[in-house]
């Protein structure tokens, strides 16, 4: 699964439309609003599948693990991601109250506040399919008016929900940082906890309440998935490759790279240099 910093360097938000297509497991920062402008498309968040049909409107909050798994050749999809940088001082407000729903049906809707922002993302659609005919400066002027309806209407408005408090967000962004930096060092859940200042249970439960899994599930994904580059495209022992991701020795490794991918190393190997002839 991939951590994913979208927004660095770039604009402070993203506007998308494509037709079709799927795209892996990953989580960011970023608000991400989901949008089906046709057809439909399946979206895995929060550990269940969600079917978009035309009209649907997903909203995937910071840090929550989602996936496109399956769409149509005529499917066609917008996605708009903003967060502090574009949101400014209304990102914490979000995080800290929450969204009333993760799925609302646009299409035929009554509520005049739902009916407008489905036209604003409909327009928006329109000028990101057409890029040459509309000027950057009216898609981004429609993305504030859709952020100031998901801000005034949208949210929880509930003191009593569940905070996300921006200090713990920083933090585990620099966790997972570290995790990325560090990942062929030997790394422990006390370590991190120290080094971040956090109890080892407080920090278990504040990393899985942002990430959605646990710290050694990602720390495993990720050396899993650099393994599988030095699998596909070199000639390291699988003891070499073992240590060079972080493992103790082979044995841990070929375990834990079998309960991933569900084959082992060695027929991962086979499999890709045969891809590749």
């Amino acid at each position: 699964m991939d951590y994913q910093k979208l927004l660095t360097g770039r604009e402070p938000y993203f506007v998308n439309f494509s037709r079709f297509g799927k795209y892996h497991l990953h989580r960011h920062h970023e608000i991400e609003l989901s949008y089906c402008v046709k057809d439909s498309y399946v979206v895995f968040t929060n550990d269940k599948k969600v079917t978009l049909c035309k009209g649907d409107l997903l909203i995937v909050p910071p840090m929550c693990p989602h996936a496109i798994l399956d769409s149509d050749k005529t499917t066609e999809m917008l996605t708009l991601e903003f967060g502090r940088e574009f949101l400014g001082e209304y990102y914490e407000q979000i995080l800290k109250f929450g969204f009333k729903e993760e799925l609302y049906h646009l299409e035929n809707i009554e509520d005049n506040i739902l009916k407008k922002l489905r036209d604003i993302l409909e327009d928006i659609a329109v000028m990101r399919q057409n890029r040459d005919d509309y000027p950057e400066m009216f898609v981004k002027g429609n993305l504030y008016l859709v952020c100031g309806i998901v801000c005034k209407y949208l949210l929880k408005h509930n003191e009593n929900a569940l905070e996300k408090m921006q200090s713990d967000i920083s933090k585990i962004d620099s966790v997972l940082d570290y995790l990325y930096n560090n990942f062929d060092k030997p790394l422990t859940v006390k370590e991190i906890s120290i080094h971040f200042g956090y109890s080892e249970s407080n920090f278990c439960k504040i990393f899985k309440n942002l990430t959605g899994t646990t710290f050694h599930s990602i720390l495993n994904q990720h050396r899993t998935d650099v393994a599988c580059e030095y699998l596909s495209g070199s000639n390291l022992s699988i003891e070499e490759i073992a240590l060079k991701t972080g493992f103790a020795d082979a044995k841990s490794f070929c375990r834990v790279f079998k309960k991933i991918k569900n084959q082992t190393p060695g027929n991962y190997r086979k499999a890709t240099k045969t891809t590749q002839i």
